[in-house]
C-alpha cells in the first residue's frame, strides 16, 4: 500500500502516532476519553471570541444593534450549545453563560 502511493500518486505515509489512552483521542471537536467526552479547547475559545466580539459591537452601537447581527449570533451560540451538549459539559455551558433569545441585550460577560 505505502509502495503503491509513493510511486503512483507521490503521497507518502507518516508513521503511526502512539498515544496513552487517558491522554484522549482529537476526533470532530471533542476530546474522547474512555469514559468521557470534552469539548476541544479551541471550539470553546472560539465562541467565547465571537460572544466578545458580539457583545463589545453592542456596547459600541449603544443598543442600536440590527436584528440580522443579533440572529446571527443567536446562530452562532446554539450552534456551539448543540456541539456541548455531546460532550460532558454541564459545567462549561453554565459557566460561559449565555445570550437569551427573549432578551438578548440582557447578558452577563462570563
Amino acid at each position: 500500500m505505502a509502495d503503491f502511493l509513493r510511486t503512483q500518486r507521490g503521497l507518502v505515509l507518516k508513521p503511526p502516532k502512539l498515544v496513552r489512552v487517558g491522554e484522549g483521542v482529537d476526533f470532530l471537536g471533542y476530546i474522547i476519553r474512555p469514559h468521557y467526552r470534552l469539548v476541544r479547547r479551541r471550539i470553546v475559545n472560539n465562541f467565547k471570541r465571537k460572544k466578545a466580539r458580539y457583545l463589545d459591537a453592542y456596547e459600541a452601537q449603544k443598543g442600536t444593534m440590527r436584528l440580522a447581527e443579533i440572529k446571527q449570533f443567536l446562530a452562532v451560540q446554539a450552534s456551539f450549545k448543540a456541539h456541548a451538549k455531546h460532550a460532558d459539559s454541564y459545567h462549561l455551558l453554565n459557566t460561559i453563560g449565555a445570550i437569551h433569545e427573549n432578551d438578548p441585550f440582557a447578558f452577563d460577560r462570563r
